[in-house]
């Protein structure tokens, strides 16, 4: 987060004579799990943060003294979801859009920040001790990772300045948590199986189709028996310009019984393989090396259901005799009450 400071002072800062007791930059931004979830609608992102943390501020709160004069210096750097940023229990005396000490609003207790949008607030922290949540007032965000708590005790040694860097880590410590970790995301390559499981394909399946969207390919994952067509479909739209910043793309097998790579592929095009010898192959996009998908080729590739709401239906002659039974049961029923 960078932040110019303008050289006219704040409203509150030229009432009260002084400098923010406390001063906040703060960052409210989305994790997501695969560029497909980024560019679907408005975004799904799997979490949401405060300066790079989930939980950050539950986990570490902000501490001042009643009476406190703080400056939030707020950045919403998306990439997609709307927030209202508020703390329960408080009502600005300023906020600033985008920072401009000109660009003045009195009172208010929430305000909209759109993505790349800011805002400046300030308030002093009311006599009462106790915990005010920070919070975007879209809550589908929240319970996702972006909550903080702002804490007044009288008896506190406030911190000055809390900046928006993300925490730093030690090498060694970087290892443990990768070591101890319980899932990994990642939007362009393969995260924990919990969270990109194989899409699972039965020998009735002749072709798969892998779209590739937002940097990524989706599903990432897939198992199909031998003798499977693999067909790659570019989705991304802006095909201009060269390398990184192209949406064109291709998958080349790094790794598997068998190398095969097709050539770069513009908005729509398509390239198909047919995978005939079993084992596991892993592929990349040329262009943009941390894109990474997965095919498992298997003979013996029973369903597991558990997939099968991104891969294969269900068992269709089982859920018609369950409907069918419904019928029945919903026919006798009605039969029983005309008959009282």
């Amino acid at each position: 987060m960078m932040v110019v400071q303008p050289k006219k002072k704040f409203e509150l800062e030229k009432i009260l004579n002084k400098k923010p007791d406390i001063e906040i930059y703060l960052v409210q931004h989305e994790y997501y799990a695969s560029g497909k979830d980024a560019v679907d609608g408005q975004g799904r992102p799997m979490y949401t943060a405060f300066n790079g943390k989930l939980f950050r501020y539950i986990e570490e709160p902000i501490v001042g003294k009643p009476g406190d004069y703080v400056r939030i210096n707020f950045l919403n750097a998306g990439p997609n979801l709307l927030y209202t940023f508020h703390i329960v229990g408080i009502v600005w005396d300023f906020a600033y859009w985008q920072g401009n000490p000109d660009n003045k609003f009195i009172g208010g207790q929430t305000v909209t920040a759109g993505p790349s949008d800011s805002w400046v607030v300030e308030f002093s922290i009311p006599p009462d001790e106790g915990a005010y949540l920070m919070l975007s007032h879209a809550v589908g965000s929240t319970d996702r990772g972006a909550l903080g708590l702002l804490v007044c005790d009288k008896d506190a040694e406030q911190q000055s300045v809390v900046l928006s860097d993300g925490i730093k880590y030690t090498e060694e410590e970087m290892e443990e948590f990768r070591e101890k970790a319980i899932r990994t995301i990642t939007p362009f390559g393969i995260g924990s199986p919990d969270v990109d499981m194989p899409v699972v394909y039965g020998p009735e399946t002749k072709e798969v189709i892998v779209r590739i969207i937002g940097n990524s390919y989706h599903p990432k994952v897939i198992q199909v028996v031998p003798g499977t067509i693999v067909k790659w479909i570019n989705e991304d739209v802006f095909t201009y310009m060269d390398g990184e910043f192209s949406g064109i793309h291709n998958a080349l097998v790094k790794s598997g019984p068998e190398r095969f790579a097709s050539p770069m592929l513009a908005h729509a095009e398509s390239y198909s393989q047919e995978m005939k010898q079993e084992g596991e192959y892993v592929y990349m996009c040329t262009p943009h090396p941390y894109m990474e998908g997965r095919i498992i080729v298997k003979k013996d590739n029973r369903i597991d259901y558990r997939y099968a709401a991104a891969g294969p239906g269900a068992n269709t002659k089982l859920v018609w005799f369950i409907l069918i039974l419904a019928a029945f049961a919903l026919m006798i029923g009605i039969i029983a009450l005309i008959n009282k």
